[in-house]
C-alpha cells in the first residue's frame, strides 16, 4: 500500500472522529434546552444536520431566517385592546387572537337574543379587530391595555402536541435591532406574552461574519445566551452519501429524563475551581468580534454545569462510540461552548487532575473514602457528597453522608468537612424521620454548626 494512501486514510479517519465528537456535543447541548449555535462556512451541511436531529428526536422542524423579519415578530406586535369584547379576546390564547374568525366571534354573542343586534355586534368587533391587526388603534375605552401578538409561526409552536425544533438560520446576517428582539425567545422561549412549551428546542446556524451576507457581529447579550460550536464539516458523511446516495448522520444519543440529577455535583466542581481562579468568573471580551463568541459569566458557568450533567448521563454510550478520550473531548467542547476555549481547557485539566471519586459510590460504602492532599480537592469531594444527598435525600444516604464527614474529620479535613456538614445538617430540619446523626460524629462539628445556627448553644 503506497504511503500517500495510508496518510489519506488516516486523515479521513481523524476527520470522521472529529465530526462524530462535535456532532454528539451539539446534540447534547440542543437537548438541554440551551439555544445552540453552529458556526461554519457556507455549504457544509449545517442545516441538514439539524434536519436529521429533528427527525431523530421526533420533533417538528420550524426554520426561520431572522434577517428577513421585523423585530416585532420576535417580541410580539403591539396591539391596543379596549372594550369588553376585545379584552376577552386578548385574554384568550394568542393563537386564537391571531386566527380569530367570524364563527368564533359569534360564540361570544350567543347570549344575545336579538339577531340584528348580535350580527351588528359581530361586525363591529370584527371590524375593530381587523383594524387593530392592520396597525390601527381602537377607540379609548374605560379598560384599555397593550397586548403583544406573536406571528403565526411562533403561535403554531405553542399549540403543537409534538415537540418543535426551532431552527434559526443565517444568524450573522441579522441586524442588531432584530438580534435584540430575539433574546427573549432564545433565553426564555417567550414571544410577547406567549411562552413556548419547555419541550421546544432552539438551534441556530451561521456563517462567519466575513462570509455572511451583510455580516453582523452578534451582540454580547445574545451571544452569552448561546452555546457556541465551531462546525466541523461532515466529510465522511458526504463521502458515504456520494457513494451510496444515502446521507446519514451518526446516531444521536437521547438524554434520559433524569439527566439533571448530577447538575449540582458539577456545580460544586465549577464553584471549587472558580474559588481558586476567581478571575475566570467574569471574562467579558473587549473587542466587537470577541463579544460575539462564547465568554465566561456567572450565567455561562451555571449553564456549563447543565451541559456537563447532560453529557454525564450518556457517558457510557459516548465512550462506547469514541472511547474515554472522546468523552473528554465532548466535555471540553461543551464547556468551551459556554465560557470559551481558554477557561474550558483550564477547568477540564483541573478536573482531570482531581480525579474525584463518584459521590454515589462513597455513599454506598463510606469506607472507600480516600482524600487528596490538596485542600481545594478535599473540599470538592466532600461538597459533592453533601450535594448528592441534598438532591436525593433518604435515611440511608443521610447517615452515610455523616459517616463520610466523620471519617474526613479524622483524616484532618475538619474545616472542609464542616462546610459540607452544614448542608447535611439543614436536611434534618425537613426530615426528622431520618433520626439524629451519630453523636460521636456530630461532636466533631458542634462549634461550626452552632455558629451557623444549626444547633442550639448551651
Amino acid at each position: 500500500m503506497p504511503l500517500w494512501f495510508g496518510l489519506v486514510t488516516l486523515a479521513v479517519m481523524n476527520s470522521a472522529r472529529r465530526e462524530l465528537i462535535s456532532q454528539q456535543a451539539i446534540a447534547i447541548a440542543v437537548q438541554t434546552g440551551i439555544a445552540t449555535l453552529a458556526i461554519g462556512e457556507p455549504g457544509v451541511a449545517k442545516s441538514q444536520f439539524y434536519y436529521a436531529m429533528a427527525e431523530a428526536f421526533d420533533c417538528h422542524l420550524t426554520t426561520i431566517l431572522p434577517h428577513l423579519h421585523d423585530p416585532t415578530d420576535f417580541c410580539g406586535k403591539p396591539v391596543v385592546v379596549g372594550d369588553r369584547d376585545l379584552t376577552r379576546l386578548a385574554e384568550a390564547s394568542l393563537e386564537r387572537l391571531i386566527l380569530q374568525t367570524r364563527d368564533e366571534l359569534e360564540r361570544l354573542y350567543k347570549a344575545e337574543d336579538d339577531e340584528i343586534k348580535r350580527n351588528r355586534g359581530i361586525e363591529e368587533v370584527f371590524g375593530r379587530f381587523r383594524r387593530t391587526i392592520q396597525g390601527g388603534l381602537v377607540p379609548n375605552q374605560s379598560r384599555v391595555k397593550l397586548s403583544f401578538v406573536p406571528p403565526d409561526f411562533i403561535a403554531e409552536i405553542a399549540d403543537r402536541k409534538k415537540p418543535t425544533l426551532l431552527f434559526v438560520d443565517e444568524l450573522t446576517c441579522t441586524p442588531p435591532a432584530v438580534q435584540a428582539s430575539l433574546m427573549g425567545l432564545m433565553l426564555e422561549r417567550k414571544c410577547g406574552y406567549l411562552k413556548l412549551p419547555d419541550s421546544t428546542l432552539i438551534a441556530a446556524a451561521a456563517n462567519p461574519i466575513e462570509m455572511a451576507a451583510g455580516g453582523w457581529s452578534l451582540a454580547a447579550p445574545l451571544a452569552n445566551r448561546l452555546s457556541h460550536f465551531e462546525w466541523v464539516p461532515p466529510v465522511s458523511t458526504w463521502l458515504d452519501g456520494m457513494k451510496t446516495g444515502e446521507w446519514r448522520f451518526p446516531k444521536f444519543f437521547k438524554l434520559p429524563p433524569d439527566w439533571r440529577k448530577t447538575q449540582m455535583r458539577y456545580g460544586v466542581l465549577i464553584a471549587s475551581f472558580i474559588e481558586k481562579r476567581m478571575e475566570l468568573l467574569q471574562k467579558v471580551p473587549k473587542t466587537e468580534a470577541e463579544k460575539g463568541q462564547a465568554f465566561a459569566t456567572m450565567r455561562s458557568w451555571e449553564r456549563a454545569s447543565q451541559l456537563l450533567a447532560a453529557a454525564g448521563s450518556v457517558q457510557r454510550q459516548i465512550e462506547a462510540l469514541a472511547g474515554k478520550d472522546g468523552f473528554l473531548e465532548v466535555e471540553t467542547l461543551l464547556v468551551a461552548s459556554q465560557v470559551g476555549e481558554g477557561a474550558a481547557h483550564e477547568f477540564i485539566s483541573w478536573k482531570q487532575e482531581m480525579d474525584l471519586p463518584d459521590p454515589e459510590e462513597l455513599l454506598e460504602d463510606p469506607g472507600r473514602l480516600r482524600l487528596p492532599n490538596r485542600g481545594d480537592f478535599r473540599h470538592a469531594v466532600l461538597t459533592a457528597v453533601a450535594s448528592a444527598v441534598v438532591v436525593n435525600p433518604t435515611k440511608e444516604r443521610f447517615h452515610a453522608a455523616w459517616e463520610i464527614m466523620g471519617r474526613a474529620a479524622d483524616m484532618g479535613a475538619v474545616d472542609q468537612a464542616a462546610v459540607a456538614a452544614k448542608s447535611i445538617a439543614r436536611l434534618y430540619k425537613e426530615h426528622r424521620s431520618f433520626g439524629p446523626p451519630n453523636p460521636a460524629v456530630i461532636r466533631k462539628f458542634i462549634p461550626m454548626l452552632q455558629a451557623a445556627g444549626l444547633m442550639p448553644t448551651v
